[in-house]
């Protein structure tokens, strides 16, 4: 089972591949989905933790500030580029004038600053808040 975060048409998609069968689920739909569990399918998503690793977060809904979450200057730019775009990491490369070993480490260290495995928990956790840069 593979989740992708897709648009089509200037909508946002979470696609899910399970089997022979492709489905896809409106992101606002997704999101309001994930504000009221904790568990989607083969991967526990950190909903109701205030605590994820050593960054405290604030309730869900509310603004998160960057700045705070001990990410540096470069690493908040690649999110905000990757919010606005969700490019792949060569394009994320070119948009942050950087290599893309250089966005793929950024990326992994994102990711375990905010206590998610990959870019789709990334995307599903950011979309919980108002996000400050």
């Amino acid at each position: 089972m593979d989740f992708i975060y897709c648009k089509y048409n200037h909508e946002q998609y979470l696609s899910l591949s399970y089997g022979s069968g492709i489905f896809a689920f409106p992101w606002d739909n997704v999101c309001s989905y994930l504000s009221n569990c904790k568990k989607i399918s083969s991967f526990t998503f950190p909903i109701s933790e205030k605590s994820i690793s050593s960054i405290e977060l604030p309730e869900i809904g509310t603004e998160l500030n960057l700045k705070d979450c001990e990410l540096s200057e470069r690493q908040i730019l690649i999110i905000k580029k990757f919010m606005i775009s969700h490019s792949s990491y060569k394009e994320l490369a070119e948009l942050v004038s950087t290599s893309e070993s250089t966005v793929k480490k950024e990326m992994t260290n994102i990711q375990k600053k905010l206590g998610v495995k990959n870019q789709v928990e990334l995307s599903m956790l950011l979309s919980l808040y108002k996000v400050k840069f």
